[in-house]
């Protein structure tokens, strides 16, 4: 659950949304859209072009750090579905 906060923090950085006409934008604007390198008929994607704010990018990397960590104790509370992952349980370790 997002906290008072997070919540605050992500308003006073994002400011009104109706100012995006659509999550691109806004993707873009945060700096979390890939870089994409176009040289003819060639095209290629690169790393997220950090433009933006960098407050926003580290406060929305931690929320999914803490989505992660939510959605690995749930595999591990389910069991079963731990074992479809592989036998070493997946990127959560279980």
């Amino acid at each position: 659950m997002v906290d008072v906060c997070t919540a605050l923090l992500l308003k006073s950085e994002i400011g009104s949304i109706s100012r995006f006409g659509d999550y691109k934008k806004l993707v873009s604007w945060a700096g979390l859209a890939p870089c994409v390198h176009q040289s003819g008929c060639v095209s290629w994607n690169g790393a997220v072009t950090k433009c933006g704010s960098g407050i926003l990018r580290g406060l929305l990397l931690s929320l999914l750090g803490v989505l992660f960590v939510m959605l690995c104790g749930l595999v591990s509370f389910m069991g079963g579905l731990s074992t479809s992952w592989g036998s070493e349980g997946g990127y959560c370790g279980g």
